[in-house]
């Protein structure tokens, strides 16, 4: 079966083969067309129907191959030793992964939790319940967790991956942030002439 990411690339080439073309006006007021962008744009927005949640599970690092060893190696400038160590600090980390994600978990001393967060299906979708799920999951539901935006200068933007830092300790609040919470679903927020979707089943 096709992933999703399979599926959405596919569609993303065929448009670009028709939209390099003047002589293909009729085709992009054709419904073919107008569905693949349809299912492109749904991706793009995180629309497209996702596998069910399950929790989270523990697995063991994978090693690296030669061939990743290498990638690495050109990718980043780094010697093969710097890689390694590089991934050795990695697997210092908990590894979990549910039906979406694969979350690297690191904790420090001073109660402070790093979430590496990345869909399984690579896409970029930014998804803040899922990345609040995964964070009330691993660390707590009443633990506070930050995702920075950093100065151009350490920004980190390497892949489609999402970082968290969780402070593990369900009293400590960070001095930002609203003071009470509100959540509601597609039914409340129509109510009211707003839109939200459906709230996941837990």
């Amino acid at each position: 079966m096709s992933s999703r990411r399979d599926l959405t690339g596919a569609l993303a080439a065929l448009l670009r083969l028709i939209d390099i073309s003047d002589t293909v006006a009729a085709i992009r007021n054709g419904s073919v067309y107008k569905m693949a962008r349809d299912v492109l744009d749904r991706a793009d927005r995180g629309l497209i129907e996702q596998a069910p949640w399950t929790p989270f599970e523990e697995r063991t690092h994978r090693p690296l191959t030669t061939a990743q060893i290498k990638a690495f190696m050109k990718q980043t400038d780094l010697s093969e030793a710097q890689v390694l160590a590089h991934f050795a600090e990695q697997t210092a980390s908990k590894l979990f992964v549910n039906s979406r994600y694969q979350v690297l978990l690191r904790e420090s001393g001073d109660n402070m939790v790093y979430l590496s967060i990345k869909r399984l299906d690579q896409t970029p979708i930014h998804d803040w319940r899922d990345l609040q799920r995964c964070k009330d999951e691993l660390v707590g539901p009443e633990c506070e967790a930050i995702e920075l935006y950093p100065a151009r200068s350490r920004l980190m933007d390497a892949s489609n991956q999402y970082h968290l830092w969780a402070v593990a300790d369900p009293k400590f609040r960070f001095p930002v942030g609203f003071q009470t919470g509100e959540y509601s679903g597609s039914k409340d927020a129509d109510e009211v002439g707003a839109s939200q979707r459906p709230i996941d089943p837990e």
